[in-house]
This record gives C-alpha cells, structure tokens and sequence, in this order.
C-alpha cells in the first residue's frame, strides 16, 4: 500500500561528512551560513561553542564530529541548520554544523527499515533507514541525539547501517 500525501515524511536531506541523513522538515527553523561562534569552555565533544539566532543564544553541534568523531574544519560558508527540538523536558533550538543541505524528501513510511539491533542507547537516535538516490539516509532522532552521552556507540550504529 502507497501512502497519501499527508501520511509521507517530510524530511529534509543533509550531507554530513559524504554520509546523509535526514531529519523531520518540521523541526527546521532556519539554513542559513554559519557567523561568529562564541568558543565556551569544558564543552562536550561535538559542542562547538554559541552563536546568536534571533536574539537568542544557540549552542551549535558539529553533526560530523557527532557522528563520526571527526570534526568538521569551520570555513567561511559552513552551513547551520536551526532546529527546534522537543525534549522530555522542554523545547530546544540548536544548531547543526553541516557540510551541505540537499533538498527536502517525501518518504512513504513503509518504506523506512529499522535500525540495526545494536547499541541500545545509540539505536534510540536513529528513526530509522531508507534508500535515496541509491543512498542510504538515516533519519535521525534529534531529541534523542542531543541528550544522548554514547556518541562511540552511535558511531558503531551508523557503521553497521551500511549492512542495510
């Protein structure tokens, strides 16, 4: 059965490190270059430090170095993407470092596959698989990815999706 068009996933495409991802469109706030980020001290891996979006202050996380423990080389043009995630807790906005943002995907749910069964705590950040463009996307839980203290397990997780 072919889903509707109000029952597809609206995901917008991101390329992080030549591997893609994909994350709910609804949660994109703005794709924008990124400024001045403000350097903070003892942040965790991944945390690249501060920036301000709309007179707010925004932490900004380096999605490749998250993901993959190599941390993207800031440039110039490097790109953000502000999300809004909701939490247990509360709503947060962040930024995302990443290295390009493609386009916007409609995805019949049924065809988005499980994670693979390894790493629990990392499995619960990943939503779920699907080919694209003969790509394997992974479509991230940002709730879930920013509370989330195994980014080695993570890693491992994403390194097994290419068996999907």
């Amino acid at each position: 059965m072919t889903a509707t068009i109000d029952q597809m996933l609206e995901l917008l495409n991101l390329d992080v490190g030549g591997d893609f991802f994909a994350i709910n469109i609804t949660q994109v706030q703005e794709v924008r270059v990124l400024d001045a980020i403000r350097k903070m001290p003892d942040l965790p891996d991944g945390w690249l430090g501060v920036i301000d979006f709309r007179q707010s202050i925004v932490p900004i996380i380096d999605l490749r170095d998250v993901l993959s423990g190599t941390a993207t080389e800031l440039k110039p043009k490097t790109i953000i993407v502000v999300v809004q995630v909701c939490t247990a807790d509360d709503a947060k906005t962040i930024g995302l470092v990443v290295d390009a943002v493609s386009e916007v995907i409609s995805v019949d749910p049924e065809s988005v596959r499980p994670p693979p069964k390894i790493q629990q705590s990392a499995k619960k950040a990943v939503q779920g698989l699907f080919k694209h463009d003969e790509h394997i996307v992974v479509i991230l839980d940002l709730a879930v990815l920013i509370e989330l203290n195994d980014f080695d397990g993570l890693r491992a997780q994403l390194a097994d999706a290419d068996d999907v």
